[in-house]
């Protein structure tokens, strides 16, 4: 048996039948394949050749004896868990050439001191450098937009953190548990840090916020110094975030700087009876005020446009609720477990013309003719529901409304909807759903999910479209069956009639509009081709791709853009679908672009 097993320039196996200290990887390799080096102990230095562009997962797993290595130039992707506990590396140079880095790549590298990241990189995946316990200090190179989960959790470590101006979100507990950081500047470009990000950095007492924040998690920054030391009863940041709520009154009133609630900020203050929201507020997020138990009433401005999932949860006391004009969304549960709620007259509970929530055994109802919204989770569990009817003044339905109601068979949501929010008829199977849309509606991920038919009035027409979750084949219009014909029909008649397609019927008119080159059908495509091919790619849906490349449905300059991202991908059948496109028939190719991918290919 020979020490190194391949297979088409991919080393499969790295067979340890004797101890080496030093592994000098063949030249002819161009990637290193999955678990190639897995659990190899005794491994002390691998020097990888020039050629190599793809290290796969679990390449090094366990290589515990693992201090030194060295990556080729023309390294473009690790894959995820590569040097999962590699316990004994100490200093990794990226190569500049490299873009993608996914998850958990050096996790639990204990002794990981210094990293050297590439300047040009785009992506960083989850739990990167978690529980590197040794790791200092590190640079995101610029390009990089999101701090992704739990990317730097427990680096115990980490005194330095140098971030991109080109950063907008910092995901959850990106930070958690780095115990020793004391200070972080934020770039100004910085918008979103979610829930947990520095959780528990207890030495961390400086930070110097974005401006443009806009939103910030539950105990993003609990158990730190900073939030024990700030003075005063409100902790603003950026946007005017409330992040934070410190006073000991039975009346609030809140600063006019403050536009948002943040999660949590008022928890449990169970002093509060009375809070003043100033008249630009704009959010109250998720749990905003839980459980402040004797908090009597609210009044909602006018400039409120969303009310989070259990912003009032367990507010046992507050019996009366002051909706303003301008609310477009009602999350889950949001008045759930108040006076309000508990001892609401008849079977729903219905504030300033929004229904927030129903309760009955009856097999059908009838929403009064004066409701204008529908809040997320309202008629959830309503098992023995069958028929609603909803009223032409409805025009939003929020996020899960109807979720869970099993036995439900028709929905009629009238003729002005223009908002129908994620999840809302999820596990309603067999339901028709009955509509007319609106311009510009806006149709949520999952909104009406597999297995319902949708049933839509528009532009004098009427379609009955069966949701199944999987692409029709690509036909001639001559070829349709009764659904194809309806859903073609449906889409041609005014494709910018969604704002936002859920994910099922999006999926089903793919096919339908690439095949169809009319004016009509380009008034939605034009904008979302890219977009259509980016989530076939991601979602590695390679049999569409190869008929859409054989009907050679792009444009050139479509064509370049599709390279352009195709460079970031070692994938071969991507690359082979590609390379179709480029040579199928085109009376003038770019050459530009075939040199590019012979180059880039090795065509």
């Amino acid at each position: 048996m020979t020490a190194f097993e391949t297979d088409n320039g991919i080393l499969i196996r790295y067979n340890e039948e004797e101890p080496s200290q030093k592994v000098v990887i063949p030249a002819n390799i161009t990637q290193i394949g999955e678990y190639a080096f897995a659990g190899c102990t005794s491994l002390r230095e691998v020097v990888i050749p020039e050629g190599v562009t793809e290290i796969g997962q679990y390449a090094f797993l366990k290589c515990e004896g693992l201090r030194k290595i060295t990556l080729p130039g023309t390294l473009k992707k690790i894959s995820r868990f590569a040097f999962w506990e590699c316990s004994f590396l100490e200093s990794i140079v990226i190569p500049e050439q490299t873009e993608i880095i996914e998850n958990a790549v050096f996790r639990a590298c204990e002794m990981l001191k210094s990293v050297t990241l590439p300047k040009k990189m785009k992506y960083l995946g989850n739990s990167l450098f978690s529980n590197c316990y040794s790791l200092e200090s590190i640079s995101v190179p610029e390009g990089i937009e999101v701090i992704s989960q739990r990317m730097f959790a427990s680096c115990q470590s980490l005194k330095k953190v140098s971030l991109p101006s080109t950063l907008r979100e910092i995901e959850e507990y990106a930070f958690e548990n780095c115990s020793n950081l004391k200070e972080i500047v934020f770039p100004k470009g910085l918008k979103k840090i979610f829930r947990h990000a520095f959780d528990s950095c207890y030495s961390l007492e400086k930070a110097a916020f974005s401006s443009e924040l806009e939103y910030m998690g539950s105990s993003a920054f609990i158990k730190t110094k900073l939030l024990e030391n700030f003075s005063g009863d409100y902790f603003v940041v950026g946007k005017g975030v409330l992040v934070q709520y410190r006073g000991e009154q039975k009346k609030a009133v809140l600063p006019p700087e403050i536009k948002s609630v943040g999660e949590r900020a008022f928890a449990y203050h169970d002093e509060l009876e009375q809070v003043v929201l100033p008249e630009n507020l704009e959010i109250i997020m998720d749990y905003a005020f839980e459980g402040c138990e004797n908090l009597k009433s609210i009044c909602v401005p006018k400039g409120v446009k969303s009310i989070g999932n259990s912003a009032f949860l367990s507010c046992k006391n507050l019996s009366s609720v002051t909706l303003g004009e301008g609310i477009e969304n009602i999350g889950k549960d949001a008045f759930y477990d108040t006076e309000l709620f508990n001892n609401k007259s008849g079977d729903a509970l219905i504030i300033n013309n929004r229904l927030i929530s129903y309760c009955s055994k009856d097999e059908e109802y009838t929403l009064p003719e004066n409701i204008t919204l529908i809040s997320g989770g309202a008629f959830k569990n309503s098992f023995l529901l069958k028929r609603v009817y909803l009223s032409d003044k409805t025009t939003i339905v929020c996020d899960g409304a109807f979720e869970w109601c099993t036995s439900l068979t028709e929905a009629d949501l009238g003729k002005n909807i223009a908002h129908l929010g994620e999840n809302c008829f999820d596990h309603c199977e067999n339901a028709v759903i009955r509509f007319s849309p609106t311009k510009g509606m806006y149709m949520g991920e999952n909104a009406v999910p597999m297995n319902n038919i949708l049933s839509i009035d528009f532009r004098g027409k009427h379609f009955e479209i069966k949701l199944t979750g999987e692409m029709p084949p690509i036909m001639s219009r001559e070829e349709y069956g009764e659904n194809e014909r309806h859903l073609y029909e449906f889409l041609k008649g005014d494709l910018a009639a969604f704002g936002k397609m859920s994910s099922c019927l999006y999926k089903d008119m793919i096919a339908l509009t690439f095949y169809d080159e009319s004016e009509e059908c380009a008034l939605y495509i034009k904008n979302e081709r890219m977009a259509v091919m980016k989530r076939l790619t991601d979602a590695q849906d390679k049999e569409l791709m190869k008929k859409l490349a054989d009907h050679k449905l792009l444009s050139d300059g479509e064509l370049e853009e599709c390279v352009e991202y195709a460079l970031n991908s070692s994938d071969p059948e991507l690359r082979f679908i590609l390379l179709q496109y480029k040579l199928a028939d085109r009376e003038e190719p770019h050459n530009n672009i075939l040199n590019r991918m012979e180059e880039k290919f090795k065509l």
